[in-house]
């Protein structure tokens, strides 16, 4: 990859430990820095250069923590090295208002996407026209969007991630990003991309499924169907750790045939365009 002259870009890391609850009270932590620190050492071993990191609680943006946020990533040289990427609640009609604002200060400290994620949010079809509100936001301010959507169960056929992305897709320009790649409804997101050009897929924890799926088959086969430009690397880290990850995916590219400077557009190239980085 060092011929290639493109950074390695996670899309999908996140800044706490690999247990939800904890995760999602960070903005009220005196030691967030620490947990950031480590990002950054983790980072650094798996030879990632940039990351997007999800943000999957609110209150961020709700009280002073984004600031405090941002002026330590500022104070630490690690705003180069992090772009975040915020989840709203905007299922109540009455605060609609309030939460788009929370977005344009959330996109003014310089938050790059929007998180959707239908399980932490509990999402149903119902909130689909306040989500796409949201979604209009976002492209308003320039941001992209990354959408859960992941199922490892074959009997089930609900996969709400998914068809959020067909009901925004439709309807916005934003630059929608289908995080763990669908699951094993991988085929499903792939038709998806292929009917509006402004979806992306990303790889993140989509490798633990390969004890069930003849994963480089089936991404030969996605790959086939989109070409190498619509899709992403991906960790989830730490739920994966981002190094062993990184080189699973780097060993399954290659043995899908892919060349140094395709792989290159997977692991980096194709996310500066989706941060509108042009060089």
């Amino acid at each position: 990859m060092s011929k290639i002259d493109t950074p390695i870009i996670d899309f999908h890391m996140h800044p706490g430990p690999p247990w939800l609850p904890t995760e999602r009270r960070l903005h009220k932590a005196v030691n967030i820095k620490e947990h950031l620190e480590q990002l950054r050492l983790d980072m650094d071993r798996a030879g990632i250069d940039r990351a997007v990191i999800m943000l999957l609680d609110e209150d961020w943006f709700l009280e002073d923590a984004g600031n405090r946020l941002i002026a330590l990533c500022k104070k630490e040289l690690w705003n180069e090295r992090f772009i975040f990427c915020g989840m709203f609640d905007i299922f109540r009609p009455y605060e609609a208002d309030d939460v788009l604002r929370n977005v344009e200060n959330a996109a003014g400290m310089g938050v790059r996407g929007i998180k959707i994620h239908p399980v932490l949010q509990r999402i149903t079809k119902a909130d689909f026209p306040n989500l796409l509100l949201l979604v209009r936001k976002a492209e308003e301010l320039g941001m992209f969007v990354v959408v859960h959507a992941y199922s490892e169960t074959i009997e089930e056929f609900d996969n709400m991630g998914l068809e959020i992305v067909a009901y925004i897709a439709a309807k916005a320009k934003v630059p929608i990003v289908i995080a763990h790649a669908g699951g094993i409804d991988f085929s499903r997101a792939v038709i998806l991309a292929q009917r509006f050009s402004n979806i992306m897929i990303d790889l993140s924890y989509f490798y633990q499924l390969e004890n069930m799926l003849n994963l480089n088959m089936i991404l030969r086969w996605g790959i086939s169907i989109l070409g190498i430009e619509r899709f992403l690397f991906g960790s989830d880290h730490p739920s994966c750790q981002a190094a062993q990850y990184k080189e699973r995916i780097l060993e399954s590219l290659r043995e899908v045939g892919l060349n140094e400077p395709e792989i290159a557009m997977i692991m980096g190239k194709n996310a500066l365009r989706v941060l509108g980085v042009t060089k």
